[in-house]
């Protein structure tokens, strides 16, 4: 329910920009989706821009929805796309060690793991996206090889200088409507996956060296607490976060 009411919102959005930059600006419903499409995705080439007051002005607000609540919106289907994506690429990389395995200890998992196909594995989506934005500039942007290479890294980063853009045509535009939110979102998203690699192979490592299951008086500590302490020494969650969670479990087990 959830995703469609998302969808919903993604194409009421849109079909506002088709209305307002039709009838402002003069665009084609095409244009104006690409137009928000690289708005949105903050690639923002700089090959179009609204010219009217009313089109600007509705440029603030929807510049402000789109790279959040849009963006946002559309990031779930995108990444269903990018999970199918890796589940097809997954047996190209193949782990040499399960460490969901319960029968692993900690220890063997840090002596026989490899971290490099795992951060291998992750980059295999970012690499194929790349490799369809670079063929999508040879066959519809009429580039060379190395402009073609240069104006997919500069999309996907979302730097967007300007000096290479979709030209003017349906088929060019249509393209990187589809391509541009892929490319951005498979970037983060194998970016995300690398650093979360890095956290994890970090926690194994230290657990593995330095952690005990004590508190500050030798007294033992248990599974719960130890979570919350690594959770919190790794960043990945704050005091804040913690004590909601303690304040929920608080009122849960009162109403029990």
């Amino acid at each position: 329910m959830a995703n469609l009411q998302s969808l919903l919102f993604v194409a009421l959005f849109f079909a506002s920009g088709v209305a307002v930059y039709g009838a402002c600006e003069g665009w084609s419903p095409l244009s104006a989706c690409y137009f928000m499409v690289i708005t949105s995705t903050t690639v923002g080439y700089g090959d179009m821009a609204p010219a009217s007051p009313a089109g600007r002005l509705y440029t603030c607000a929807s510049a402000l929805l789109g790279t959040t609540v849009i963006f946002n919106a559309l990031q779930p289907a995108v990444e269903a796309a990018l999970t199918r994506l890796r589940a097809a690429l997954v047996p190209a990389v193949a782990l040499n060690i399960d460490t969901a395995d319960p029968r692993l200890s900690l220890r063997e998992v840090n002596r026989r793991i490899s971290y490099g196909r795992r951060h291998l594995r992750a980059a295999l989506g970012p690499l194929l996206i790349f490799v369809v934005g670079v063929a999508n500039a040879l066959l519809f942007l009429g580039l060379g090889a190395i402009d073609a290479v240069y104006y997919a890294v500069v999309t996907m980063t979302t730097i967007g200088y300007g000096d290479i853009a979709p030209p003017p045509t349906p088929l060019a535009k249509l393209a990187a409507i589809v391509w541009i939110p892929l490319a951005v979102v498979a970037l983060a998203d194998g970016v995300n996956e690398w650093l979360a690699i890095r956290t994890r192979k970090r926690i194994r490592e230290h657990c593995d060296a330095d952690d005990t299951a004590t508190d500050d008086d030798g007294k033992p500590i248990g599974e719960a607490e130890f979570l919350r302490r690594v959770l919190h020494r790794e960043g990945l969650v704050d005091d804040d976060t913690l004590a909601s969670i303690a304040r929920k479990f608080a009122a849960v087990k009162k109403e029990q």
